[in-house]
């Protein structure tokens, strides 16, 4: 914790020392630090660990001294201080760690393999533009750029600010989007809600983007649309918050729009991009409409609406080419018991690591609170838990649906190893368990959630090796008037995550109008002060 932290931050200080004081290309003022951190790793080996790797206890203390020890002997040997992260994305992290002498235990074992269970690894997903799955390699151990992931590990244990993982206290929709919301209304920003992007044409003599072919998904009854509901809550555990919650719904608040029940009826998605049978189309005009343009739509949606950009910006188009997605999936379980009495001793925790391809758990239980549960009969806890699913050639929303359902069960009925007696006699989940609403027509397992993200505006942007470079930053899209935001830009953090995407928008901001002038994980210098 504290004691390897200010090991890592005292060695990476002076390792800067030593690179300013004699200068960026003499390496032998580097080196002998790395031997010696080489020499004491295989000490412990040899002494400490060699015999009994068949103990667990052993051969995961061992495991997290091998990853730090590898990482700051690698980050020294390739001048990754100096150079950057970057300068390693060409390789991926499992080898880039093997090259450097980390052992077959550590790089088989959970320490390792949680870097690419949490940022869904487990798979290469299809280039975005080329989407078709028949032509997909698999990788059965997964591929992430070393870069991205070393840089990762450090900046998500270091300056961990008491945790190394932080939970929302309420749905990520209610504690971060609908905020964010509000205060842009505030502002003054203008929401225009079910607006389908289509085109996103350009002129080529000019170099900007020149207009914008949109449709009207939906029509309002009131002319406006409020996409926030309150709901009612209970207080939580410290007593207070009870009352409402502004919340961001699941599903369109159908009474708002126009013909919205007979929409809802006819299972229109306009997240997959439906619309109404009488939908509008227009074409917003450069100079009219708009002048600049932030192109934050999610990167395996790009292909279909960015021809014109792709055609005008050849790096715009190798970014894209070099652009992997993969689907994801996950399922949520509400309990009547907490399973500390089902025998799984570890309290609220995140899990990762377990079993395929649903690796990665955690108990939610933190937001009960915020859900609107009858008060005599509130849910002990809840577990969420998360995963790949592969692309299948003719997929749909409702098959992939289907095998998300059948992959929860199964995940369900292996659980025993974790939670002991959640599993009955006969080998299956204990559905007993399991809160319901309904009188109990339908099994308990029917009532809960599931998903795979299917749409392409779902899909997880991957980070795979010789693909990082490619990527382009905020004001790198070749056209004078085109700002890009988004996860699947260069970012520093270049991770499928909440983190990248905001630094994205920071520097979509930064691009048009000079603020902020320095983003939070910016770079690597919080590696040897404070400012990050």
């Amino acid at each position: 914790g504290d004691r390897l932290e200010a090991v890592m931050v005292g060695a990476v200080g002076r390792h800067l020392d030593r690179r300013h004081r004699h200068g960026g290309t003499d390496r032998r003022h580097i080196h002998p630090v790395a031997w010696a951190l080489e020499r004491l790793r295989n000490q412990i080996w040899r002494r400490h660990v060699r015999d009994h790797v068949e103990h667990d206890a052993t051969r995961h203390w061992f495991s997290l001294i091998d990853v730090f020890l590898t990482s700051v002997i690698g980050m020294i040997r390739d001048d990754v201080l100096t150079l950057g992260f970057g300068q390693i994305d060409d390789q991926d992290f499992r080898e880039w760690l093997a090259g450097h002498g980390a052992k077959p235990t550590t790089l088989e074992g959970p320490d390792v393999r949680a870097s690419y269970d949490q940022v869904f690894a487990g798979s290469a997903g299809p280039a975005v533009t080329n989407p078709d799955p028949s032509t997909t390699e698999r990788a059965g151990e997964g591929r992430i750029a070393a870069g991205v992931a070393l840089y990762a590990m450090w900046r998500t244990n270091l300056p961990g600010r008491g945790s190394v993982m932080w939970q929302a206290s309420a749905g990520m929709g209610d504690t971060a989007i609908a905020p964010m919301y509000e205060t842009l209304v505030a502002r003054g920003v203008k929401f225009e809600f079910f607006s389908k992007v289509t085109r996103v044409g350009v002129d080529a003599d000019r170099g900007v983007v020149d207009g914008i072919g949109i449709v009207r998904q939906a029509e309002f009854v009131s002319g406006s649309y409020e996409p926030l509901r309150d709901v009612t809550v209970r207080a939580d555990a410290s007593g207070s918050g009870a009352g409402s919650l502004r919340c961001w719904p699941s599903e369109p608040n159908w009474d708002q729009l126009v013909d919205g029940e007979q929409l809802r009826e006819a299972g229109l998605d306009f997240e997959a991009g439906d619309h109404a049978p009488d939908a509008e189309t227009v074409e917003l005009r450069l100079g009219t409409d708009f002048d600049d343009v932030v192109l934050a739509i999610s990167a395996a949606a790009l292909p279909s609406i960015c021809s014109e950009v792709m055609a005008a910006s050849p790096a715009f188009e190798q970014m894209l080419s070099q652009t992997h997605t993969i689907m994801t999936q996950a399922f949520q379980i509400w309990l009547n018991t907490s399973p500390a009495v089902l025998g799984f001793p570890y309290g609220e925790v995140a899990t990762s690591t377990f079993i395929e391809p649903l690796d990665t758990g955690a108990d939610n239980s933190q937001v009960l609170w915020s859900e609107n549960w009858p008060e005599e009969g509130p849910p002990a806890a809840v577990w969420y838990f998360c995963g790949v699913i592969d692309d299948v050639e003719g997929d749909t929303q409702a098959s992939t649906t289907a095998r998300a359902k059948a992959d929860a069960r199964s995940y369900l009925d292996q659980i025993g190893p974790q939670w002991p007696d959640a599993v009955g006699e006969d080998g299956t989940f204990r559905q007993d368990l399991l809160v319901t609403r309904t009188d109990g027509s339908s099994e308990p397992f029917d009532q809960q959630y599931w998903r795979a993200n299917w749409t392409p505006t779902e899909r997880y942007v991957q980070s795979l090796p010789g693909t990082i470079g490619a990527r382009l930053r905020a004001d790198e899209s070749g056209l004078a008037n085109l700002i890009l935001a988004g996860d699947w830009t260069s970012n520093s953090f270049n991770l499928g995550a909440v983190e990248a995407t905001v630094m994205s928008g920071m520097a979509a901001s930064r691009a048009i109008c000079g603020s902020p002038k320095r983003i939070a994980w910016e770079g690597h210098q919080w590696l040897t002060d404070d400012r990050g």
